[in-house]
């Protein structure tokens, strides 16, 4: 009988340890930046409030928020590594960013990569390894209105805002929206934000003599 009530105890501490662990599997645990140029600001990252919710539609309740992001370099690139464990399956995350543009000039564009590593030793993602901008559904929100017209998905892991201008001591209000995907079988992953200077009136000509060309071309190949 002890022997019974002994294996019973054992049974209902080991299913308790294993809820627990289920539970505080946050798969994102927390984030460093390292970039030189930028000062970056978010709240503490919580275990997500709905794990393993690959392909929600609409907006993902597992929220990251970065409340500030200040760049004040020219030539501004900022890498934001964040700490993964596993939970059994791929998690959908909302992103939520307010960004400050610090850096004396305008901005005509806006790009986000996903990739592992910082600096010079950052490598992109790949397609087809789990980390993605919410690919192939795209049914969550992404958002860079605030400043940019159009934020097309270029493949699986690239953002790239344009179709607008993001001023000079400007800040997004309401903050930028993207949602990605974090998978299992990783410790880590970086998203990497370049913010692009506005043409000068030299590049912009350049850019009209190509397009020209390129127009003129197509046209004498028919």
């Amino acid at each position: 009988m002890n022997i019974q009530k002994q294996m019973t105890g054992l049974a209902a501490t080991a299913i308790a340890l294993t809820c627990v662990g289920t539970l505080q599997a946050g798969q994102l645990t927390g984030f460093t930046w390292s970039s030189g140029i930028a000062s970056v600001a978010g709240e503490p990252v919580d275990p997500p409030v709905d794990p393993n919710n690959d392909n929600v539609v609409g907006a993902s309740p597992n929220e990251i928020v970065v409340t500030q992001k200040a760049f004040f370099g020219v030539n501004g690139v900022a890498d934001i590594v964040f700490s993964v464990i596993d939970s059994g399956g791929t998690t959908e995350y909302l992103f939520i960013e307010g960004v400050s543009n610090s850096s004396g000039i305008d901005w005509s564009q806006y790009r986000i990569e996903l990739g592992f590593g910082e600096g010079a030793g950052f490598v992109p993602s790949t397609p087809g390894d789990g980390l993605d901008f919410d690919t192939p559904d795209e049914d969550s929100p992404r958002d860079f209105s605030t400043f940019f017209a159009f934020s097309p998905l270029i493949g699986e892991d690239v953002i790239e805002a344009t179709g607008g201008i993001f001023p000079n001591l400007a800040f997004t209000t309401p903050p930028f929206l993207f949602t990605v995907d974090v998978p299992d079988g990783i410790d880590s992953f970086t998203i990497r934000q370049i913010p692009g200077p506005v043409p000068e009136p030299a590049g912009i000509a350049l850019l009209s003599t190509m397009a020209l060309a390129t127009l003129n071309r197509r046209r004498s190949n028919r």
